[in-house]
């Protein structure tokens, strides 16, 4: 019913149906595969963001960059944000949304990489943090897409609730890995190159979700 013109009550009649229609509930979302994926999908940003937040002051100053910076940097962080639900709607419109997902998290492996091996100056830290900013929008964009599109509209507020406990469980997890890589490396690779292998499985993952057919899973009840 997105962007549909309706003219006549006999039409706004069908198209509240074919909503009723498509629209799961929540115990019916959660027993679709697309549901766990996409929940494990976006649970992977908020525990790299969440653990680079909270340790981003030390990993620059490991890279000899002044707080005072630091705090200037992090804050470009959003920026992207602004800007890109534009540039998204575009893109996901036009593509399927596994491969948006797929191309979120290769690019925030290459973040990653990038600040693992050519962080070392404030340009650097700027370009890592606004091409990260730019992965982790998109990504935003891809997955408030994805609920209303593969599970409809009609109890959309119970399923994202649900879907919530992801991001949750990925953001008190975030910053653990990364304090104890410094703690027993002195070094915060180990952790950035755990979240790597994270982002490379939920890439893989993502070439398994496609829209859930309802009818064939009431027809499985």
């Amino acid at each position: 019913m997105e962007n549909e013109v309706i003219t006549d009550k006999t039409e706004l009649e069908n198209a509240l149906k074919r909503v009723e229609r498509e629209s799961f509930t929540l115990q019916e979302t959660l027993r679709t595969k697309e549901f766990w994926l996409a929940g494990i999908i976006s649970m992977i940003p908020p525990m790299v963001s969440t653990g680079l937040t909270f340790h981003f002051f030390k990993i620059m100053e490991l890279r000899s960059i002044a707080n005072e910076l630091t705090a200037m940097i992090i804050g470009l962080m959003a920026f992207p944000a602004f800007f890109i639900p534009f540039i998204a709607k575009v893109v996901i419109d036009k593509y399927p949304l596994k491969y948006t997902l797929a191309v979120t998290m290769i690019m925030v492996i290459l973040s990653l990489l990038f600040l693992i091996f050519f962080v070392s100056n404030q340009i650097t830290a700027i370009i890592f943090v606004l091409f990260y900013g730019f992965a982790t929008a998109i990504q935003n964009v891809s997955m408030n897409v994805l609920w209303p599109n593969y599970f409809g509209r009609n109890n959309l507020g119970s399923i994202r609730g649900a879907a919530t406990v992801f991001m949750v469980v990925g953001s008190a997890l975030g910053a653990l890995p990364f304090g104890l890589s410094y703690d027993l490396t002195g070094s915060y690779n180990t952790a950035i190159i755990a979240m790597m292998t994270f982002a490379f499985i939920t890439f893989v993952l993502s070439f398994f979700i496609k829209k859930p057919e309802r009818k064939l899973l009431n027809n499985s009840i």
